[in-house]
């Protein structure tokens, strides 16, 4: 199913990771907003190179992405197997909202694909990637005592567009139940 007119021209999501916390565990802090630059920061190449159909630089952009997203996937789910307890649900219930604002910054990224669906089959496999470790993050909030679907239910996430570029994370929590996915 395509996207239509109106979910291609919606109002941009407005990321709220630009000012989330850092949260520390141990001696490591988990900074959401790594996450949240390096998003920001590939959205204008990847809109460049999409319509250059450079589809090497494509995938070596995401690939590069995507390696602060699996470390913070990882340092979260260490943190939360370290100092996991619904106790703690309130104090995560904060940094919940920076993982919205990242998910809000990589959908800005999603939107630089959609008029160019060659170039998001070809990215099919690193796209699942990330949704693993999407998934991974709201898995462990939910660990916590957060609400994801509550979560996302008070966000301005286009699950529309998640479900077009094959992403199912979101379906676990009620979002995007109908497959959109060009795959």
């Amino acid at each position: 199913m395509m996207l239509s007119a109106c979910a291609m021209s919606s109002p941009p999501v407005t990321p709220l990771s630009t000012f989330g916390p850092t949260y520390g565990s141990g001696s490591k802090d988990i900074d959401f907003n790594v996450c949240a630059k390096k998003f920001t920061e590939i959205r204008k190449p990847i809109a460049s190179f999409c319509k250059r159909n450079s589809i090497e630089d494509v995938k070596s952009t995401l690939n590069d992405a995507y390696s602060s997203l699996e470390s913070l996937a990882t340092d979260f789910h260490s943190s939360v197997e370290n100092k996991g307890s619904k106790s703690l649900s309130a104090k995560y219930s904060e940094y919940s909202e920076a993982f919205v604002g990242i998910l809000g910054d990589f959908e800005e990224v999603l939107n630089e694909f959609i008029s160019y669906p060659k170039i998001s089959r070809v990215c099919h496999e690193i796209l699942t990637e990330y949704d693993q470790q999407f998934d991974s993050i709201s898995a462990d909030f939910e660990s916590v005592g957060v609400d994801v679907a509550e979560l996302f239910s008070q966000s301005s996430i286009d699950v529309t567009i998640w479900s077009y570029f094959g992403f199912t994370f979101q379906k676990k929590y009620g979002f995007g139940e109908e497959d959109s996915s060009p795959h």
